[in-house]
């Protein structure tokens, strides 16, 4: 022919093979048909699939799956490679000859055929461990340059990839702990560090259970996460996970995920697991219904358990507080003075200066530094003495001003209230440093009152209320300023002091009843700490985990 010719390559059709390891899984929109590449597959032009013996769809070159959307229930599938050999068709484009690559469809090659169906009776469960023994966590101080084999009484349990340090045996007996770590480059052998690992509920994995059969099968497992958005889905396909024994009925995934056992966050990605008993010869498929997230996480069951016992206590002491029992509240020096340092600066004939820090009235501190304000705004009013108030946030402005405002008003006078004594100064640290400095300075306080959150402006403003001889009271909670606070002021509130500030001053049943319930939560902590700290001291190491 004219303008064209053809070399074969091959002179004899070639022997195509069938494409490899047919495995048909389940998705939630359908079937899932899976196969690895024909030995022949660089002769392969396409591969078709088939179920019930009626062609349903096909996968191009280099394409190993197949998903037939919409069905259910059991059926056969089987996938055809069909090729043949290739060869060189010269063509004219454009005035220039060029070579084209073509094949032949000469034959095909078919798998066996495979059946799938859901298996009756095949179910899973979830399989919880209430406190108890978790096994020994192993940890070796040497990083191993080969692989590490862990012997138990002699026996090696597993092999690790190099630079293992650590190990978890949950299969482990309490009481028998003779292990041994080997560098298997070096034959090194240490004993390592051992902790007991105990559980407060711990998810053991998923327990697959099935009508008992009198041949072998594979159990596989496959999975779809649907990520943080709901809609992007990542599979994994069907893998080995045991070899299955005729007469058994029974196994223990411990290797599913805990996410199957989560609830459904917005924030965190669900698992949904499927089972599969696979034939020995691979030409029948049997499935579980999928295994979904639980309504409730067991694994958060301990936290359910200490929110009820610090509901319990915190409505103990509410109770008690409104029937008029009395609590007992620590003495507090910085609280206590607050009234004094207020008649000091009325005696003196000088203003009170109230600096809440650099916080945001979103900031904790802040709201608890507000509480204070309004009792010192009060004495202040019922002894007739300006307070002036110097402000780093436009809203904590606003909110100053109102609470001022309220205060005067409770005491009776309002009349007394002057809004332009609270005011915005600037959102830059030294620049409102500077400014609350002069501010100091001028007016020669009696008092100044820093409570709130501060940082490196601190002593800035500390210094300056110390050199005019004003008494001064100091709270905050970060303890890098707080010795700041104690070098340069009389009194000073440190840490939570600050938080409990609200219920000291105002007795309020509500307070004092979650003071007191916080304050019987940590003397437990405390106390598990102390006692916890002597068992590792007398040498019983654990990990406790929930």
């Amino acid at each position: 022919m004219e303008g064209f010719f053809a070399i074969l390559i091959l002179n004899q059709a070639p022997e195509l093979a069938p494409p490899q390891n047919l495995m048909v899984g389940v998705r939630s929109d359908g079937y899932w048909i899976l196969w690895e590449p024909s030995p022949t597959d660089s002769l392969i032009t396409r591969y078709e699939v088939f179920r019930d013996g009626q062609f349903i769809g096909r996968a191009g070159i280099g394409k190993y799956e197949f998903v037939d959307k919409g069905v259910s229930g059991p059926h056969t599938y089987f996938v055809r490679a069909v090729g043949g050999s290739r060869y060189l068709k010269e063509v004219e484009i454009w005035g220039m000859r060029l070579p084209l690559l073509l094949w032949k469809e000469e034959g095909y090659a078919e798998t066996k055929p495979i059946t799938i169906a859901p298996l009756p009776g095949f179910t899973a469960s979830y399989e919880w461990q209430g406190f108890g023994f978790g096994g020994y966590r192993l940890e070796w101080g040497f990083r191993p340059q080969g692989f590490v084999e862990v012997l138990r009484k002699g026996a090696v349990i597993v092999t690790l990839p190099p630079g293992t340090q650590s190990y978890t045996d949950p299969s482990a007996t309490l009481g028998q702990a003779d292990y041994t770590v080997r560098d298997v480059n070096s034959g090194m052998e240490i004993k390592p560090n051992i902790r007991a690992r105990w559980f407060a509920v711990h998810f053991r994995g998923v327990k697959v259970s099935w009508n008992q059969v009198d041949q072998g099968f594979t159990l596989m497992r496959s999975s779809e996460t649907r990520e943080q958005d709901m809609k992007t889905v990542d599979r994994t396909p069907p893998e080995p996970i045991a070899q299955i024994k005729p007469g058994e009925s029974t196994f223990t995934d411990r290797g599913a995920s805990k996410e199957i056992a989560a609830l459904l966050r917005s924030r965190s990605p669900m698992s949904t697991y499927r089972y599969y008993l696979v034939s020995e010869d691979g030409s029948r498929v049997f499935f579980s219904e999928p295994v979904r997230p639980q309504p409730f996480n067991f694994m958060k069951l301990p936290v359910l358990i200490f929110d009820i016992l610090f509901a319990c206590v915190f409505f103990g002491f509410l109770f008690a507080a409104r029937r008029g029992k009395p609590m007992f509240i620590r003495k507090i020096a910085g609280l206590e003075e607050l009234d004094n340092a207020v008649g000091r600066s009325t005696e003196m004939g000088r203003p009170i200066v109230y600096v809440p820090g650099i916080g945001t009235i979103a900031d904790i501190e802040t709201i608890a530094s507000l509480t204070i304000l309004k009792h010192v705004a009060k004495k202040a009013a019922e002894y007739e003495t300006v307070v002036i108030m110097p402000n780093f946030d436009p809203m904590v402005t606003a909110a100053a001003k109102e609470v001022i405002k309220e205060a005067y008003t409770e005491a009776g006078r309002p009349d007394l209230y002057n809004e332009d004594n609270v005011f915005y100064v600037a959102s830059q640290q030294f620049a409102f440093a500077g400014a609350v400095s002069g501010l100091i300075v001028r007016e020669k306080p009696g008092a100044t009152f820093l409570i709130g959150y501060y940082a490196a402006e601190s002593l800035v403003i500390a210094e300056a209320g110390y050199s005019v001889g004003a008494i001064q009271v100091a709270g905050t909670a970060s303890v890098l300023q707080t010795p700041f606070f104690l070098a340069a002021c009389d009194y000073v509130l440190i840490g939570e002091e600050e938080y409990a500030a609200s219920a000291y001053l105002s007795h309020n049943a509500l307070q004092m009843a979650t003071l007191k319930a916080e304050d019987v939560f940590k003397a437990t902590f405390v106390s598990f700490i102390v006692l916890f700290s002597l068992l590792v001291s007398l040498g019983v190491s654990f990990i406790f985990l929930s």
